[in-house]
């Protein structure tokens, strides 16, 4: 059997390759698995040498999990390994990156094969597939701690789910005060993403109010702050309402914790 998973989701394309190889394991247990990156001279002539010597020990059924297939330069060996899938004692599972629909339109009609493809989740998608993976790992998460990590490490399924395995050795379930607690999550965010977000122009209030919220937990000095930020302004509306704060401190009118949050938190 052939089966083509590919798409940028690298955690949920490895997790369909697992599951297909279980799958086969249980129904011939002397299965032998063997995983190739074709991009890597070496590894092409391990699969000719997996697929074609077989041990005293090595008669059952073989799984064969292959990357960069379909970007082999060389079309006969490519053949080659297609054709294996083909065969009764052959499980040919191509793993691929890239989205490569055109290339699989280019397979022989007379292979047969399944195909899937696993692009990348959107927010709301990615949330719900930690919330199902995080109960089958039997590991309880607080749904403001799991959208606090995704805010943090962005939308890498894979990254966010092994962190979510790591910090279940240290609590379960995980609560969105125990994640706050822990201050490397806190140092990849601050002052540095404040002062990318204020400059972009395109307002974004949630962006804004989750890099102040993060500054505060930080308790770095506001002072400091607003003169960081001063520094490194580009936009130039931006750069109007600091000065504007700044005549405000300086009159008496505004602390710089009130002038900087209002710049902080308003439109241009």
């Amino acid at each position: 059997m052939f089966y083509i998973l590919h798409g940028p989701n690298y955690y949920q394309r490895q997790k369909k390759a697992a599951q297909l190889i279980e799958a086969a394991r249980a129904k011939y247990p002397l299965l032998a698995v063997g995983r190739f990156f074709l991009d890597e001279e070496e590894d092409l002539e391990r699969l000719i040498n997996f697929s074609t010597s077989r041990s005293l020990f090595e008669r059952g059924k073989r799984a064969i999990v292959v990357s960069g297939l379909f970007s082999l330069e060389d079309e006969a060996i490519r053949e080659r390994i297609l054709l294996l899938s083909q065969s009764p004692d052959f499980l040919l599972i191509a793993n691929e990156t890239e989205k490569i629909d055109r290339q699989i339109e280019k397979i022989s009609g007379s292979l047969k094969f399944e195909k899937q493809y696993f692009g990348e989740l959107r927010r709301e998608e990615l949330a719900e597939f930690l919330t199902k993976e995080s109960l089958l790992l039997e590991i309880k998460i607080e749904s403001a701690a799991l959208n606090f990590l995704i805010d943090v490490l962005g939308l890498d399924t894979g990254g966010l789910v092994n962190e979510i395995k790591k910090l279940s050795l240290a609590a379960n379930p995980i609560t969105l005060s125990f994640v706050k607690s822990l201050g490397w999550y806190i140092e990849s965010f601050g002052i540095f993403d404040l002062s990318r977000e204020v400059n972009n122009p395109r307002f974004n209030l949630k962006n804004r109010l989750f890099f102040w919220e993060t500054l505060l937990f930080q308790k770095i000095e506001l002072g400091f702050v607003f003169n960081y930020l001063a520094k490194v302004a580009s936009d130039r509306d931006f750069i109007a309402q600091l000065a504007w704060a700044d005549r405000k401190i300086k009159s008496g009118l505004l602390s710089v914790d009130q002038a900087l949050l209002k710049v902080v938190l308003s439109p241009k």
